[in-house]
């Protein structure tokens, strides 16, 4: 029974959370290179972005509106064959590294202002990187309904046990 109720108790938190949009339009590069602007060498190819011109630099970056308070930035990367790539939010570095081969999915939290920038950099050595998914999401944080319904379950729990 105490399980039962503990579940129901975290299912109800849990659709509590609010669903959030993702604040960056085309994220998936399905309509090329709308809504981003870029800067040397990247190309639209095969549904993701492929920066191909060896031993050069490139980045892409995105303005849009958001909400202020923590947000989730994620997106899917690769150097295939060496190079690295790196993320700025707001001119300030997220993150930077070398990642070779598979698309890696990345993820980080980051401050929203309300009016955010994402910059996302690469360089080849030898053969391209792909870019891809990017999105921007609120972070699912419980609504005070929610957590109020979490509260009375635990309540009801522990009043529970302590009459058994």
């Amino acid at each position: 029974m105490r399980r039962r109720l503990l579940a129901l108790a975290f299912a109800l938190a849990a659709i509590s959370v609010p669903a959030s949009a993702n604040y960056v339009r085309n994220g998936d590069f399905s309509e090329g290179e709308l809504y981003w602007s870029s800067f040397s060498a990247y190309y639209y190819f095969d549904g993701a972005y492929r920066e191909g011109s060896p031993r050069s630099a490139a980045a892409i970056q995105q303005a849009f509106y958001d909400t202020a308070g923590p947000l989730l930035l994620e997106y899917d990367y690769a150097a295939i064959s060496g190079g690295y790539g790196y993320a700025t939010w707001n001119g300030v570095l997220v993150t930077g590294s070398n990642y070779s081969g598979e698309l890696t999915h990345l993820s980080f939290i980051v401050q929203g202002t309300g009016l955010d920038m994402l910059a996302i950099w690469g360089r080849n050595e030898a053969y391209y990187n792909v870019l891809d998914n990017v999105s921007v999401t609120d972070v699912g944080i419980p609504e005070p309904a929610g957590a109020a319904i979490l509260a009375a379950g635990c309540l009801g729990l522990a009043f529970h046990r302590r009459r058994r």
